[in-house]
């Protein structure tokens, strides 16, 4: 869990022991291996003393679930955390708390530091509520910290976490309150507690003291349609300060689940004036039941592919009965498609539906289930478009929008329905990238040959280029006996046949996709004219690119050869760069072999000329 970044090492390889004299003595070359650190720099956290560990990265960010209350009954019960560091650190980290709460808290540890021998040992940061003699209702608080070190990553980086915590208003006159932890609604009209029908939620009574005697609190539920609460809940000196599932001083909350298109709905959970030991009206809580039942209920079964006859079916239903007035629905390809949408969306059949006044007494379906078998639904088809670009499986968008109806019901529910995808199948074979390298390598392409020049296409990727696995457009020299040999439509060649190939410069889909950057489409033997594709490999008129091909992509014979006598038996010259293996003969430092380059030329074509084998050019890489 150490932090040390990227490491590099090399394996070592000893001379060759054979009885074959040809291999017998030979010295490979050293492997170089990068490590790369995985760690996450940050911090780690657990809740009053245990129970599931959270963490935190560099990006910091908000946790909450803790509360104090003003009058300290709490204590630090809810509002303890436990930190530790998420990687060893170079050198003491110390963690300096503040808060923003004013008088309603104290930092009762305003200090923790970690050591290089500690950091993966939890300690705890503990506050507490106080009071501030004010009548402000409960609010949110946060406790910040800020890391000091000469370690530079928790100096600097990382940015440190934020803790809210609700702190309770049970002070001054307040005898009771209603009380609950942060991230959860504070019960307020501007803050109610909300949740579907058919859920629950909840909320605590807690006072300011320890009760006399038992204290019961009445309560009554403004709307039972919409949400339901016990009739009382009792205080008492075990649970005046806590808040916990199944103590006495819970409110529990349970939102009514209806058969009815009926919105959001507000209702209040009022609170009568307790009676035992603390005689007190608390403040009534509010809440919010939203509606799990919908205006329209949608299903659909399958996908359309280009090319075909298939088609994505459409059920509609509706979620509540036009009773005066019909409902019509008009259906359409999305107006303002955008990237790979464009031209996906073929014919809607019909183009609108009509849901008849009752039918004939109800069209209203309970579920989008029940739809689908429904004989009150209504259906329309899609098919998709078909066009010749190997785009892949392209989503598409159909929109339906309701008409003006005099209905007493759908008069106002929405006039937008929910938009609808539709995945049309591609029937084109995948389209695959290709991208030019940034930087430039001379001929020498490591022992490996063309297999190095693919090592470098997958490690120097370009924006828009991650994923896949990609080869270098090059073949191996033109007198063969070389190792790792890759000849045009043959031998570990780069191209499939049949497939789209695209340019790939960037993550927008008009910088990347065969619909506007294609270079060709392979021919049956994998292969392409180099003179006919009316795009350049790159942006750049002045790239030159090592591929060891004519325009034919035949193997290249440079016509320079190196002076005078490359007299290393093992390496009788090749053509382009000895297979790119070599760039200078072995034995004599200074003699450049020759090898064979393109070049863009500006109108989408290239041209083949022999370079230096110590010059550096470009690579073009191919995904697979």
């Amino acid at each position: 869990m150490e932090l040390d970044g990227l490491k590099t090492y090399i394996i070592q390889l000893s001379n060759t022991v054979s009885s074959d004299s040809e291999y017998n003595g030979l010295n490979p070359r050293d492997v170089v291996v990068y490590n790369r650190d995985q760690s996450v720099p940050g911090y780690s956290y657990t809740r009053f003393g245990g129970g599931t560990e959270g963490t935190t990265g560099a990006g910091g960010g908000t946790i909450t679930g803790f509360a104090t209350d003003e009058n300290n009954q709490f204590g630090n019960k809810y509002s303890n955390i436990q930190l530790k560091l998420r990687t060893k650190p170079t050198a003491n980290v110390t963690l300096t708390f503040s808060s923003n709460c004013g008088t309603r808290c104290t930092i009762l540890v305003p200090t923790l530091t970690f050591t290089p021998e500690n950091w993966n040992a939890f300690q705890t940061f503990r506050v507490e509520g106080s009071s501030d003699s004010a009548s402000a209702g409960n609010q949110d608080y946060n406790v910040t910290f800020v890391a000091s070190s000469t370690d530079a990553t928790y100096n600097t980086t990382v940015i440190e976490p934020v803790f809210s915590v609700r702190s309770c208003d049970n002070d001054g006159t307040t005898l009771i309150q209603p009380c609950n932890f942060s991230g959860s609604p504070l019960g307020t009209t501007g803050g109610r507690l909300s949740a579907a029908e058919g859920g629950s939620t909840q909320i605590w009574l807690i006072s300011r003291t320890t009760p006399a005697s038992a204290t019961t609190v009445g309560l009554t539920s403004s709307d039972t349609t919409e949400g339901t609460v016990p009739a009382t809940v009792t205080i008492d000196s075990n649970n005046y300060n806590v808040m916990e599932s199944g103590s006495t001083n819970r409110i529990p909350l349970s939102h009514a689940d209806d058969a009815l298109v009926d919105d959001t709905q507000d209702w209040t959970v009022v609170t009568a004036e307790s009676t035992g030991g603390i005689v007190y009206n608390s403040i009534d809580v509010f809440a919010r039941t939203t509606d799990n039942e919908a205006y329209y209920y949608i299903t659909k079964s399958g996908n359309t592919r280009e090319g075909t006859t298939n088609v994505a079916t459409f059920n509609v239903c509706l979620g509540a009965n036009n009773a005066t007035a019909a409902v019509q629905i008009n259906i359409t390809c999305n107006p303002s498609p955008s990237g790979a949408e464009v031209g996906e969306c073929g014919t809607i059949t019909p183009g609108s539906i009509t849901f008849p006044v009752g039918n004939p007494t109800s069209n209203q379906v309970a579920s989008a289930s029940a739809c689908s078998s429904s004989s009150l639904r209504q259906t329309f088809t899609v098919t998709g478009g078909d066009d010749n670009y190997a785009d892949g499986n392209v989503d598409f968008t159909i929109k339906l929008t309701k008409q003006a109806t005099t209905d007493t019901v759908y008069s106002g529910a929405p006039t937008n329905l929910s938009d609808q995808t539709v995945t049309n199948e591609d029937n084109e074979p995948p389209g695959k990238r290709i991208f030019v390298t940034s930087g430039t390598y001379n001929g020498e392409m490591t022992a490996q040959g063309v297999f190095g020049a693919d090592n470098i296409c997958n490690t120097n990727r370009t924006t828009g280029n991650s994923g896949g696995t990609f080869r270098a457009l090059i073949v191996s020299n033109s007198g063969g006996e070389v190792t790792n040999d890759r000849l045009a439509g043959g031998t570990n060649w780069t191209l499939t046949a049949g497939r789209h190939y695209y340019r790939c410069t960037g993550t927008a889909y008009t910088d990347c996709s065969d619909e506007h950057t294609r270079l060709f489409i392979a021919n049956g033997s994998g292969t392409f004219d180099p003179l006919l594709m009316g795009r350049d490999f790159s942006t750049n008129i002045n790239d030159e690119f090592w591929t060891g091909m004519t325009t034919a992509l035949a193997p290249a014979t440079q016509a320079s050869t190196p002076t005078g006598t490359c007299v290393d038996p093992s390496t009788v010259y090749r053509h382009n760069c000895h297979g790119f293996t070599f760039q200078t003969c072995p034995t004599a430092g200074g003699v450049s072999f020759y090898g064979q380059i393109w070049k863009n030329n500006g109108s989408g074509s290239i041209v083949s000329n022999e370079a230096a084998c110590t010059s550096t050019k470009k690579l073009i890489c191919v995904e697979q």
